[in-house]
């Protein structure tokens, strides 16, 4: 019984070490992508729906901007969703903000990725709260490496 109990120890570990690494590698590409965004081009778009999303689950309900634009690049049109990298909205109150910013049929300027006109946003930069996730990131993987390490210790 004993060994058995090491076994679902050190795969709790694994697993909590690849949830980490995961929001890691997430975060990392959305302060990477949002940085990044600050040179892009950008050209004259169009909001072509913009609502407030209610996701619900058994413990909270939480609320997101979901806006649709389209844009021309080099004659070509586009759809884009993307309001600002790394942006999660929680609260309704900040939700409805971001919509009522950029109601449908409003000209907005969108900054695309030079290199891939397809990505675009229509607000360059990096919301803090990413940061936040990273920290937390760094934080989980470092717990879940001292208890991999002391495991291997132990063995």
């Amino acid at each position: 019984m004993k060994g058995y109990k090491k076994i679902i120890n050190l795969i709790g570990i694994v697993f909590f070490i690849l949830i980490g690494l995961f929001g890691f590698v997430y975060s990392t590409y959305q302060i990477y992508m949002g940085v990044s965004s600050h040179s892009w081009p950008a050209t004259k778009g169009l909001i072509v729906s913009s609502e407030v999303i209610k996701t619900s689950s058994k413990r909270r309900t939480s609320y997101e901007p979901e806006i649709k634009y389209t844009y021309k690049v080099h004659d070509k049109e586009y759809t884009g969703d993307i309001y600002i990298f790394g942006y999660n909205s929680a609260r309704l109150d900040e939700a409805e903000k971001v919509v009522a910013k950029y109601p449908e049929n409003k000209e907005v300027r969108v900054y695309y990725k030079k290199t891939q006109p397809s990505i675009a946003v229509l607000k360059t930069g990096v919301p803090k709260t990413i940061f936040a996730l990273f920290a937390i990131m760094l934080i989980i993987i470092s717990i879940g490496s001292y208890k991999l390490r002391k495991y291997i210790k132990g063995m």
